[in-house]
């Protein structure tokens, strides 16, 4: 590479999306795609030879397209890209400030698995295509009974992905002298499995010959090399985001799991499927988490109900770095809900602004030279509501909603109807209203919120959540992750897209591996705390009656984890004093027994656990009952001798009239 710009292009409208998709097919400009173009403004990182950047200008500026140049010359920035060699047996000279080659990947692996010979154990759990095994380090606790699988490098050019695998196996086998009392619970509760280097061919190619190698290295003819190792899964094959051009980089390959590889790799993984329950696939760059499944879209429950009041949506578009400055500072000083992040120049950014600020907001972008466009003036609009997928059976509707609801989120000016449309009213899509028919994935979502919220905590980057379609833009297929959890139906199974946003992509700097890889840390922590319950503990949770400004609605929870239940219930003495009550379901006999049972020995001596009434009778014995007739053979002392006592006449009566409700006077309330 010489003189090769690095630009990055964010398409506003349809027509220059077309252009730039068109680009590498049409094969008249020498370009390179880092960030593919798949929907509008999705900021795209593109190369450039030196011998076409006339040319490409002038087709940037047919089409009103701004670019920001990222670097005047990439190999600057790949030369930046140190590679540090490691001596055997000296683990000081394995750090995070600079990238390592794979021999230097391998021999850390094995010294330090020596040293930690009593945690640790190292396997080639295969061979690649060139003949180079595949390392697996393990981190062993005999008390733990759940795996965590870490796999990275399944691609040569994603090079920080080896750096923060080995670096979480560093962690990982030093935790006991570490402070950090969260990584010690970690450590001892899970097994941990770490691969990282998935692809030791293409890894070591890129190093050596083509830094931007992403395949592996099996000769699959004609001289031609690799397959993506990431759409070779079985999983959907090469259906979506792969191709069966074998000179092109997402080359899914003849079949699934044709490649050495993934071959081994799914044979290990499904070997240690026992008690798997995190699989996590760490790539770059793009700084996002990304959900199962790759292939399809799916509507998430993750929107929160809010209420905006003649407030308006604007799109900036910044030029410069003050623009920046100023746009990044808007939640402060004019509290403007953010919708995209200002990233850099030439990026757009959405915001909404109360009416309160509004003025003063305009005036002072005014000043700034912002260029501002208004979206939507009040978003208090109209609502429309399209629901599909009632039945899990009908598909089709499932379909036709979500491609609804892709034309109306991508409606361009060139579509002056349904642009209308897509404006004067506010839509809200519910593709899937069976959620138990069709796969949610609400809880993922929040699994991913979690990870992201704390990654952002140590330097403030930003994550995106959602699946393939709703982080990237576009739908895969064959890629490890999805296979996992298809497979195995393993709980939670996340992948995760490094730093960065595309300021530097793959040529990201040896300064940034550490931040990289502590943040990285921090949201993987974040995910697998003991201290937080996941929702494996619940198998319902919701809120019943409806919405009454003066008064909250009761709180239904269904706990599958007993344990977890009875720690709520004992903590429940807490809640004196603050207006709130808790109390849980009885069928409707237990119900009426346990009625009568506070009638007869007052409110304060009866009480309910794990569906049982316990009652505190007079000589102050406990008795566990579960019906009337058992709540008649408890004596009392004033009658004690005269037999069974009946329930009262009050309760009595109640069996012949209906009972309205009575559940929701034993939940939680205010």
């Amino acid at each position: 590479m010489f003189h090769i710009k690095f630009a990055g292009i964010v398409p506003l409208e349809r027509f220059q999306l077309k252009f730039l998709q068109g680009l590498e097919d049409q094969k008249y400009l020498n370009v390179v795609f880092w960030s593919k173009p798949f929907r509008l403004y999705d900021a795209i990182q593109i190369l450039v030879s030196p011998n076409d950047d006339d040319l490409f200008k002038e087709r940037l500026q047919h089409f009103s397209l701004q670019r920001t140049l990222l670097s005047e010359n990439i190999e600057n920035l790949f030369e930046k890209q140190k590679i540090r060699r490691y001596v055997r047996m000296k683990l000081e000279t394995f750090s995070w400030d600079a990238y390592h080659d794979l021999e230097g990947v391998y021999q850390w692996m094995t010294d330090i698995t020596t040293l930690y010979s009593d945690k640790a154990t190292i396997s080639a759990i295969g061979r690649s295509a060139e003949g180079r095994e595949i390392l697996a380090l393990e981190v062993k606790n005999k008390k733990a009974a759940k795996t965590v699988i870490v796999e990275g490098g399944i691609h040569g050019n994603e090079w920080v992905t080896a750096e923060f695998v080995t670096y979480l196996a560093y962690q990982l086998l030093n935790a006991e002298k570490t402070l950090n009392t969260k990584l010690k619970e970690v450590t001892k509760k899970f097994n941990w499995i770490l691969i990282p280097v998935v692809n030791p061919d293409g890894y070591d190619y890129t190093m050596k010959f083509d830094r931007l190698w992403r395949k592996n290295r099996r000769h699959v003819g004609n001289g031609i090399y690799g397959v993506d190792l990431d759409r070779n899964f079985d999983h959907s094959f090469c259906k979506f985001g792969g191709s069966n051009n074998p000179s092109n980089e997402f080359y899914c390959g003849p079949h699934a799991f044709s490649e050495p590889e993934t071959k081994e790799l799914s044979q290990f993984i499904n070997f240690n499927k026992q008690n798997l329950k995190y699989y996590f696939s760490i790539h770059a760059y793009g700084q996002n988490i990304i959900l199962p499944y790759a292939d399809r879209i799916k509507h998430i429950d993750n929107f929160q109900e809010m209420e905006y009041h003649n407030h308006t949506l604007f799109r900036a578009i910044p030029v410069t770095e003050a623009h920046l400055e100023f746009l990044s500072n808007l939640s402060t000083i004019y509290k403007a809900n953010v919708w995209r992040l200002p990233s850099y120049t030439y990026r757009p950014s959405e915001f909404v602004i109360p009416p309160e600020k509004k003025q003063e907001f305009l005036r002072q972008a005014s000043l700034h030279g912002i260029y501002l466009t208004t979206i939507i003036e009040n978003i208090q609009r109209p609502k429309v509501f399209v629901e599909g997928g009632i039945h899990a059976r009908e598909w089709i509707s499932i379909s036709f909603v979500t491609y609804f609801m892709h034309q109306i989120l991508t409606a361009s000016s060139e579509n002056i109807e349904l642009k209308n449309i897509a404006e004067a009213y506010e839509w809200f899509f519910v593709p899937v209203l069976n959620p138990d028919g069709y796969e949610y994935t609400h809880v993922k979502y929040l699994l991913g919120k979690i990870a992201a919220k704390h990654i952002s905590r140590r330097y403030g980057t930003q994550y995106s959540i959602g699946t393939a379609y709703d982080t990237v833009g576009y739908l895969t297929s064959g890629v490890s992750g999805c296979w996992v959890k298809k497979s195995f139906k393993v709980p939670y199974v996340l992948t995760f897209e490094l730093r960065d946003d595309g300021h530097h992509g793959f040529a990201l700097p040896p300064n940034l591996i550490l931040p990289t890889c502590l943040e990285t840390m921090d949201g993987v922590l974040a995910l697998l705390d003991p201290s937080r319950k996941l929702e494996a503990s619940f198998s319902r949770c919701h809120r019943l009656g409806h919405n009454d400004k003066d008064k909250p609605r009761a709180l239904l929870i269904k706990f599958s984890d007993l344990a977890l239940r009875n720690q709520v219930w004992s903590a429940k003495t807490k809640l004196k004093g603050t207006g709130v009550t808790m109390s849980e379901f009885l069928t409707k006999p237990r119900h009426k027994a346990f009625l009568a049972a506070r009638q007869r020995f007052g409110v304060t001596k009866c009480w309910t656990r794990d569906g049982v009434i316990v009652v505190l009778s007079a000589d102050g014995s406990k008795h566990r009952i579960t019906s009337a007739s058992e709540l008649n053979a408890i004596p009392s002392s004033a009658n004690s001798a005269s037999g069974p006592v009946l329930m009262p006449a009050a309760v009595e009566a109640s069996k012949s009239s209906k009972i309205t409700n009575p559940r929701t006077k034993r939940v939680l309330k205010k």
